[in-house]
């Protein structure tokens, strides 16, 4: 999975989405690659049922906004999630 982390112009490395279109239109975006997983996640309900590169990305996004994931949907219904503990 390729991941935008950053956007990059002329040298300078924006870590957020640049705020005017001018500069957005002209950014270069930075990725980062995970592998991704082929896994159906629809019937897991804790976090050690999900594949490892599943639980890497949730540790990569946790990192990327700096807030921890609890709970992550992995289906339509109401009761299909996973939810992490504090």
């Amino acid at each position: 999975m390729k991941l935008c982390v950053a956007y990059e112009l002329e040298g300078e490395r924006f870590h957020h989405m640049p705020y005017h279109q001018s500069v957005l239109h002209k950014v270069t975006p930075i990725y980062e690659e995970l592998p991704g997983w082929q896994t159906d996640l629809t019937e897991m309900t804790e976090p050690h049922d999900m594949p490892a590169a599943a639980r890497d990305y949730l540790s990569f996004l946790e990192e990327q906004v700096g807030v921890p994931v609890r709970l992550v949907g992995v289906g339509p219904g109401r009761d299909q999630y996973v939810h992490f503990a504090a």
